[in-house]
């Protein structure tokens, strides 16, 4: 009996908008969604890395800008959308 394939989301809803990705190990990208594959990985424009680090404290974040970057779909936990 042939494996079954899982179903991708429908990420075409968020293409060229502003997204958070969540990320193994607790890091957090946030950028514009330009592409999608098939093995759910993405590409993002304007990305910034916003993973809180716990030296700079709650109120304060750091935010460091990445450009334009592809995240492998295996490392992804949840993408979130940005705009209401």
């Amino acid at each position: 009996m042939p494996a079954k394939k899982k179903a991708l989301p429908n990420l075409n809803e968020f293409m060229e908008k502003r997204v958070l990705i969540k990320l193994q190990g607790g890091r957090s990208v946030s950028g514009t969604l330009r592409g999608v594959d098939e093995f759910m990985s993405v590409v993002l424009n304007d990305a910034v890395d916003e993973t809180k680090n716990p030296s700079v404290g709650e109120a304060e974040e750091s935010r460091v800008a990445l450009g334009t970057m592809v995240i492998r779909g295996s490392a992804i936990v949840e993408i979130v959308s940005r705009e209401a």
